[in-house]
């Protein structure tokens, strides 16, 4: 099965020119297509970070190489290349919408050269540019470390990138995991993936499952009151030790509490978080989705 922001991909490969395109320029057209033709109103599409040459995407990578394996796309160092003429593109089915924006971003930018595509990525868009070890003369953006605070953020509804840049823009650098078992069917968040990932954008990953709740506890009590309950007189108050080194790299540095669900009431962070608020004084913020916005409890 190909998903549709898959076939995007193909789409813009195999109508770009020549069929094959420089990494860094078929990243940018993929962001493009987002950004100037939103094309996430047709398509669950890719979501981008500011990385070592501008926005980029994980998941994006990880369907070319999947396509790569299936004969779709072959690529080198540089380059990526659309390569099976049995396979018409055109046989792509997608919303003539997204036909006609795919065709829109490779007339305004498949003739650009490289560096021009950049540049101007760069400048209309400076936060893609930031982390850039390219990086032209664009508006700076403060990068400063976010105040102190106990900060709190479920991945539910996001993709890595998503969830990265989300991390990223809120200038917090240490990311700490309370899952009991870190283990996720979606891409990027299982705990060697999802530390792997951070460690690349210079975030810092822990684990601490102790404070999770195992699933058989899950399983037992389903009434979400009584988990909470039981969570905060039972599975809190037994590991001391391990509150104090949290609260101590939250003393020292931004750090988010990061687990699934969306909302902080359906999820033991919640908890978690009132108890290292208590024991450092910082307040609690957490992430909502719905709003894309932080909201101090």
């Amino acid at each position: 099965m190909i998903y549709q922001r898959q076939k995007v991909l193909l789409a813009l490969l195999g109508k770009s020119p020549n069929s094959s395109a420089s990494k860094i320029q078929f990243v940018k057209w993929l962001f493009l297509l987002r950004e100037e033709e939103n094309i996430d109103r047709y398509v669950n599409f890719y979501n981008f970070f500011p990385y070592k040459y501008g926005p980029f995407s994980f998941l994006a990578y990880k369907d070319i190489a999947e396509l790569e394996r299936s004969g779709w796309v072959k690529s080198d160092s540089n380059s990526f290349r659309y390569t099976v003429p049995e396979k018409d593109v055109d046989k792509l089915t997608l919303p003539p919408d997204v036909t006609r924006s795919i065709e829109k971003i490779l007339e305004n930018y498949g003739r650009l050269s490289q560096q021009d595509l950049i540049e101007y990525v760069y400048r209309k868009y400076p936060w893609y540019a930031s982390r850039s070890e390219i990086r032209q003369s664009i508006r700076p953006i403060d990068t400063s470390n976010a105040r102190l605070a106990i900060y709190s953020l479920g991945y539910e509804g996001l993709s890595i990138d998503a969830f990265l840049d989300v991390i990223l823009k809120a200038a917090i650098r240490i990311a700490i995991d309370s899952r009991n078992n870190p283990i996720s069917r979606k891409y990027g968040f299982s705990k060697a993936v999802l530390a792997g990932k951070c460690s690349d954008v210079g975030i810092e990953y822990y684990h601490f499952p102790e404070l999770g709740i195992p699933s058989e506890v899950r399983r037992q009590i389903q009434d979400k009151n009584a988990l909470w309950d039981l969570y905060a007189k039972e599975i809190i108050p037994g590991k001391p030790e391990i509150l104090r080194s949290i609260a101590s790299i939250c003393k020292a540095d931004p750090s988010v509490l990061i687990c699934f669900e969306e909302k902080p009431e359906d999820c033991h962070r919640h908890i978690m978080a009132r108890e290292l608020s208590r024991r450092t004084s910082l307040p609690v913020i957490h992430y909502r989705k719905t709003i894309e916005k932080w909201q101090r409890e």
